[in-house]
């Protein structure tokens, strides 16, 4: 047992096996986690966090690092699980931008065009795993709060240092 928080009352941290290959575990013994290569990256304070899975809890955003995002993108099993969300602006897309059809361009400039059709469901499945991306991870922290605040999605991510950070220090043929 270990205390994460003196805001909460107590919060035990699961030390679930070591995997040794890529595998996103999704409410396994009441914790989301992401697992890769033998690191636990979901613990507070890293790529993501513990989650209660008590039903009174908030959904939070979730950090994602760079080298668990490129997993994501390049495992043809895991990426139709979830959708992938751009928020950067048409002329930022021109410079740098990831290859798939399947990367969803919601620009926060464009935010009041979209926001209603994200909260009605038109746009997005707020049941499927969210990651949310644009240049340095800031722009997305902004949608992924908005989709985890107010269209209530449960599982949202952030891919923190945005694509400039997956260029630098995963894909620089990319920019």
């Amino acid at each position: 047992m270990m205390f994460l928080s003196r805001r909460r009352t107590m919060l035990v941290v699961l030390f679930l096996p070591i995997i040794h290959s890529f595998t996103h575990c999704r409410r396994q013994l009441g914790v989301t986690c992401m697992i890769q290569n033998k690191v636990l990256a979901n613990f507070w304070g890293s790529s993501s966090r513990y989650m209660s899975s008590s039903s009174n809890t908030v959904p939070e955003v979730v950090r994602l690092n760079v080298v668990d995002f490129s997993a994501i993108l390049t495992n043809e099993d895991l990426r139709p699980t979830y959708q992938i969300i751009d928020v950067r602006e048409p002329n930022e897309l021109e410079v740098v931008s990831l290859r798939g059809n399947d990367i969803i361009n919601l620009p926060l400039s464009t935010a009041n065009e979209w926001s209603g059709k994200v909260i009605d469901g038109s746009t997005l499945d707020s049941n499927k795993p969210t990651v949310c991306l644009c240049h340095h991870g800031m722009r997305s922290l902004r949608v992924a709060n908005f989709l985890v605040g107010n269209a209530g999605f449960k599982e949202v991510y952030n891919v923190e240092g945005g694509i400039h950070q997956y260029a630098v220090k995963v894909d620089p043929s990319i920019g």
